[in-house]
């Protein structure tokens, strides 16, 4: 794929992420949304998006709603947002990844995009459980680089990478009492964007 395709790809997935939600017509105003669409239906209450919305004073929703699209949160949520196999935190990226492989304590992503410009990884707690101390390997074109992670005010760890990069993150694997974990279970894999856990 050329650089510019995986850079156009990537940043327009990074920057759907913070706006798709206004796709949706219960985050709108009422006054945003058309009363009576020209064609199709239009229901504000459900969580379909719009089949049309406008960077003018045209209100949304005149061509109703796109019910193809009603799995897109759905979707969205599968490809950024990892779980760990025993549930303790999660990991979201803003870039999209194409493969992913995790094992108890590591996990493994490659992320989409150009080295030119920069993304985002976040370790975010589950539950108020304490997040573990995670170490993150970036490596491209056989230069390993370890990146440190900032606590933002939301106590994750946020990670800032390059896009086109394989990256490695290991902590602690968790330790139950009772019987241990098979290693089929360890050597699980994640794969087109849907987690293990």
């Amino acid at each position: 794929m050329p650089a510019s395709t995986r850079l156009l790809s990537a940043e327009y997935t990074r920057h759907l992420l913070s706006r798709v939600n206004y796709y949706f017509p219960p985050e709108l105003p009422a006054e945003m949304i058309a009363e009576d669409p020209r064609t199709g239906f239009l229901n504000p209450k459900l969580w379909i998006p719009f089949e049309d919305l406008h960077d003018n004073l045209d209100k949304a929703g005149q061509v109703g709603q796109e019910v193809y699209g009603a799995g897109l949160a759905f979707g969205l949520l599968t490809i950024h947002y990892f779980r760990t196999l025993d549930e303790s935190f999660l990991i979201y990226i803003d870039y999209p990844v194409q493969t992913v492989s995790s094992a108890d304590g590591f996990l493994t992503l490659s992320v989409s995009g150009d080295q030119r410009l920069d993304c985002s990884l976040r370790i975010v707690p589950v539950k108020g459980k304490p997040l573990p101390a995670v170490h993150l390997e970036s490596t491209r074109e056989a230069t390993v680089k370890s990146v440190k992670a900032e606590l933002t005010e939301e106590g994750h760890q946020l990670f800032r990478l390059t896009g086109d990069c394989e990256i490695a993150l290991s902590w602690p694997p968790s330790v139950k009492k009772g019987k241990p974990k098979s290693k089929s279970t360890q050597k699980r894999l994640v794969k087109d964007g849907q987690n293990s856990a």
